[in-house]
Order: C-alpha cells, then structure tokens, then sequence
C-alpha cells in the first residue's frame, strides 16, 4: 500500500452503518459463506475469516444504526484502551476490489484494499448494551465499532481483550466448531462439485434436446441432418420413422416427394424436370440444371411454361406437439387467425428436387418432405401421411439397409489448411480437456508477422456444427493474445466429445488476411 506522504492513516467509512442481524461484511471476489464456515478454525468469533476474500463482522446490536469506522494503515496502529473487546485476524483481497457490505447488499463502501496480506483488527465497545437494546430506531448510539487494516505478513487469529459477555459467548462459538476442510479436502470438494455441475449441466442439455426431437433422443446420424429439426414442428413421429428406416426406404421416400411436389406445383412434365425426377427414381444423379442451386431457378425464371401457382403457408396446427406421450391443446386468446401468407408452390417444389438428390440418404429423405411439406402449404397433413405409408411400406431391395451411393454426412475435422498456427488451450493436456479440472478455458493465440495493429482476431470455437465467435482487434502485435470461454462452453463440448478451434486474422469486415490449423481437442 502506498501512502502519501504525511498521511499514515485514512477512514474510507467513518459514521454510522445499518447493521441487520448483528452482521456486517468484508467482500472482497468471494460469494458469502455460512457462519459456520466463516468461523471455522477460529479462536476468536467477532470476526470470521476462514474464506479468502471475506471477513464476517459480528456486532452487539441487532438492527439499526451503529457506530462504525474503517481505517487503512501503513504500519500497525497503536491499540487504544478505550475498546474493550479487541480481535486480530489477517486477510487478503481475493479480486480487484473490496467493500463494506451491509447484510442483503443494501449498501457498500469501497475500501480500495490493494492485492496484498493484510492485519485486520476489529474492535468494539459497548457491545452489550447495543444486544441489550437489540434494535434501535432513535436515541443515542449502543455500541460502536473499529476495522483496521495493515500490511502485514499471515498469521493466526487471537483474541486481544474481552469484556463483554457478548463477545465471550462468540468466541466460544467459533471454538466450538469442527476444524476447516484441508487445502486437500477442499480440492476434492471443488472437483466434487465441478463434477456435479457437468452431470447437471449434461441433464439440462439432454432434457433440451429430448424435447427439441419429439420427446425422445435423436440418432448421431439423425442429429447431424440441419434440416430435421424444422421438419419436427410438422411430424415428430414421421422424423423418427424416417430415421430409422434404411437407407433403401429414406431413398424412395426422397423420390416420392420430389415427384410430388414437382406435380402439385405443375413442373413435373417440363423438359428440364422430368429427367431430374426420372434420375432420382432410377438411383442417378441429378442432372444439369439441379446439379447447381442459382442454376436451378435461373431455370425456373427462365422458362414461360412455368404455372402462377400459389398455395397458403404450411403451418404446424397450433397447440399441438406430435411424439411427447401426450397432445397439450393450447387455447389461444386471439379471435381470429391471422392470415396465412401466399408462397409460391413453385419455387417451393424446386428445393424439394434438389435436397433429393444429397448423397446422404437420410439428409435426402428429410430435405426433400419439409420442402414438400412447404409446397403443399395448408393441405401439407395429406402429404405427410402419403408420406408415412411410402415409408411403412417394405419393397424389394430395402431389407439390407444399404445404400452403395450413400454418403455420410460431412462433419468438422481438423483443417490443416491453414497458414496461421493453431491455437493453444494452456489447460489441455496431451489433447485432452477435463472439464472435473478447469474453471474456465483459455484459447492462446501466438504472435505472428502477419498481425499488425488494427486488424482483428476471430475465434471460433466448434462443437458439432455449432459455433461461438471471439474477436478483439490488435494492440500489441508481438504479444500473445487470449480468448476466454467458460466452463459451461467446455461442459458442451464435453456432451458432444469435442471441440474444433480455430481462428482467422481479418484486415477489415470484409478482407480476410489468413486462417489458422484446427486444434482439435477431446473434452470430458
């Protein structure tokens, strides 16, 4: 602590303070403990300081005003006679900044305590007569208190003078309680609790995502279709049949639905459609001009034969969740429907047609019923359960399960494409990430030539095709720069078995310098 010069001493609180259940606090980067814990060890009971970073002050009065003063010393205060009840503790800030705290947070001081070991002495008087009187609204002052900080190395408690009956029945309290945990002990506790807090954190994300999927966990192959989840607010139980029908079956069903949309918006029999649908019936690849998405509906505007054919948005009924065990009808309070907007069946049966032809099965079947269902619009039901049929319904060939096209659906991996070096997560170990060890996750980024001053770090921290984006522009470009994500990131990284992190150095919004290598780590 640094004093000017010729002032030894000064009061960052000094008057009166409102105490509530004769208690007062020290915080200082720690949550408020029990009393128990806050005494634990102690000699002394007026002030606890078993928790780094929080001192727990008793007073004589129950509720009201006492009086109070914090003083910050540069060397060790003489003791004035005139306290009669006098306890020494030490203590060190835990965080940037410590406060007098009434009970409940109803107000604070800051005591602009540096980050160094600390003598505390608290001393009071009249602690009787403030218990005695137990609340006070008006009349004079009970008992008044005295907080006083030094610099000093750690030492043990102790007690400094007793007279109040008060205090002495403190004291024993505190010497009546069980020793604090060992610094072993309190790490098993700490990784006891991180434990607890990622199976809780495992049960919540479950839970979500049973919910999300109709009641029921997806398949890893199902979880990885982007667009099954939309086709779940329209048929859950469908999804699922979908799923766990085999490839033969999921490729029929992309057929039928092209085809199917392709008739209800009147395309079927254009020239440049019916061989793509003949293609997906026959197990081909889709030719020219559904090989390429803005290719597709340059077509469709291109050609005058096309219909105006518009249909009313597909809605999911309202109220309704298809595949939790039960129907939950919602009464809604509006009078009237809102009107359902025209969509063009179309431009909605083309995608059909397209999504049909993916390599993965699966990802086809799915892509190809919701943008049907999206073309058929208000009468979609009808289609779904043609579509539940198609998919019920065994034919030659669908009882391996096999599909000698099909391909798996792509998912992240490791890029070492990159001309910048992968990042570094210092708490990984040997490629590893335990989440029962880690408070939180720091992604180092190392200097690097083409960092200047004023482009910016992007980070990317991947979990099965989920993203979360870090940035911060460049100060120093020699120095390293981190990133920090939190221990709930980790806790869903560790639910999906991994994390891809990567980041990109830009030199504008637009402008891309160059991109890092995958770390690639397994979390747990």
């Amino acid at each position: 602590m640094q004093f000017p010069w010729g002032v030894p001493m000064r009061r960052p609180v000094d008057g009166e303070v409102y105490v509530h259940y004769g208690q007062l606090y020290v915080v200082s980067g720690a949550e408020q403990p029990e009393l128990d814990d806050a005494f634990a060890g102690q000699t002394s009971g007026l002030c606890g300081a078993a928790v780094p970073g929080f001192l727990w002050l008793i007073t004589g009065l129950h509720t009201g005003e006492v009086g109070f003063t914090v003083e910050i010393h540069e060397h060790a205060p003489e003791l004035d006679p005139a306290w009669t009840d006098v306890v020494e503790v030490s203590f060190r800030p835990q965080a940037s900044r410590t406060f007098l705290e009434l009970w409940g947070g109803q107000d604070a001081w800051d005591l602009d305590l540096a980050p160094i070991d600390y003598r505390v002495r608290y001393c009071a008087r009249g602690m009787d007569e403030g218990n005695a009187l137990d609340t006070r609204v008006k009349g004079p002052q009970a008992d008044r208190y005295l907080l006083q900080f030094w610099a000093a190395p750690p030492g043990p408690d102790r007690i400094v003078r007793q007279t109040s009956e008060i205090a002495a029945y403190w004291h024993r309290f505190a010497r009546a309680l069980p020793p604090p945990p060992t610094a072993a002990e309190r790490a098993g506790a700490e990784r006891q609790a991180r434990a607890e807090r990622k199976r809780a954190d495992h049960e919540r994300r479950r839970e979500a995502e049973r919910y999300a999927w109709g009641g029921r966990l997806p398949t890893d192959a199902l979880r990885a279709v982007p667009s099954a989840l939309g086709l779940m607010r329209y048929d859950a139980d469908l999804v699922h049949a979908l799923d766990a029908a085999g490839p033969g079956v999921q490729r029929r069903v992309a057929a039928f639905a092209a085809r199917s949309a392709a008739t209800a918006a009147g395309l079927a029999d254009l020239d440049w459609v019916a061989p793509a649908l003949a293609a997906l019936e026959g197990g081909r690849a889709l030719p020219s001009p559904f090989d390429d998405w803005d290719r597709m509906f340059r077509s469709l505007s291109a050609d005058p034969n096309v219909p105006n054919r518009m249909v009313g948005e597909a809605k999911p009924a309202p109220g309704r969740q298809r595949g939790l065990g039960v129907e939950t009808a919602v009464v809604s309070s509006v009078k009237s429907p809102p009107k359902r907007r025209r969509i063009s069946q179309p431009h909605m049966a083309l995608p059909a047609v397209f999504h049909a032809g993916r390599p993965n099965a699966l990802e086809a079947a799915i892509g190809a019923v919701s943008a049907a269902a999206h073309t058929y619009g208000e009468d979609y039901p009808a289609f779904l359960r043609e579509v539940r049929q198609v998919c019920a319904s065994p034919s030659h060939g669908d009882a391996s399960g096999e599909d000698p096209d099909d391909v798996p659906v792509p998912v992240q991996g490791s890029d070492e494409s990159g001309v910048l070096p992968a990042p570094v997560v210092p708490e990984a170990v040997d490629g590893l990430l335990d989440t029962e060890l880690i408070d939180g996750v720091t992604v180092r980024i190392p200097a690097h030539h083409a960092m200047t001053v004023g482009c910016v770090v992007q980070v990317e921290w991947v979990v099965d095709r989920s993203t979360t984006v870090r940035w911060d522009p460049i100060s120093q470009p020699e120095t390293p720069m981190e990133f920090t994500f939190d221990v709930q990131d980790a806790y869903a990284a560790a639910y999906r078995g991994g994390v891809e992190i990567s980041y990109t150095l830009f030199r504008d919004e637009d402008t891309v310098i160059a991109r890092s290598k995958t770390l690639s780590l397994s979390v747990r």
